[in-house]
């Protein structure tokens, strides 16, 4: 298999699971209960178990797909280039193919962990308030006074006692 039939093969499957997999859900299982948050420690292993669970499991289908299709074709891109550096036949070629499938491997290394901090925090920010509402009103009752007093018989005298 050619490594450019790879990288398409695992674009089509990453689509194909983002599209199939919801639709073959019921509808009540897409819903979130909205009294229940994600753990963000749960959803960063969930991400870096397999590219994309973790952002699944905060309910970010999208982010899943991006993802999963990143990391499953640098995975791709890897293992190509290492056929490519066994079949090669000059120690310079082998060389190239090795470099390249190295790069790749800290590429993927890079993606896991930004994947897996990403799930992290979204995990963590779920609960808050992101209304396009964000203005301030003090509550009535919660008003603050400031009292200042300022005594004006004292202006002018010397101090005394000191």
């Amino acid at each position: 298999m050619c490594g450019r039939q790879l990288v398409r093969s695992v674009v089509v499957a990453a689509v194909g699971l983002g599209l199939i997999v919801p639709s073959a859900l019921p509808a009540e299982a897409g819903k979130r209960d909205s009294l229940r948050l994600p753990n963000p420690t749960a959803a960063m292993i969930r991400s870096w178990l397999f590219p994309g669970w973790g952002q699944w499991y905060n309910g970010r289908k999208w982010k899943a797909a991006v993802f999963f299709t990143a990391e499953a074709g640098l995975i791709g891109y890897a293992v190509w280039e290492n056929r490519r550096a066994a079949e090669s036949t000059t120690e310079e070629e082998r060389f190239q193919h090795q470099d390249r499938r190295n790069l790749a491997l800290w590429w993927l290394a890079g993606a896991a962990l930004l994947s897996g901090l990403e799930a992290y925090v979204d995990a963590h920010l779920a609960g808050f308030d992101v209304s396009s509402d964000l203005s301030l009103s003090p509550l009535p009752e919660a008003a603050a006074c400031l009292r200042i007093t300022v005594r004006l018989d004292r202006i002018g005298r010397p101090r005394s006692g000191g």
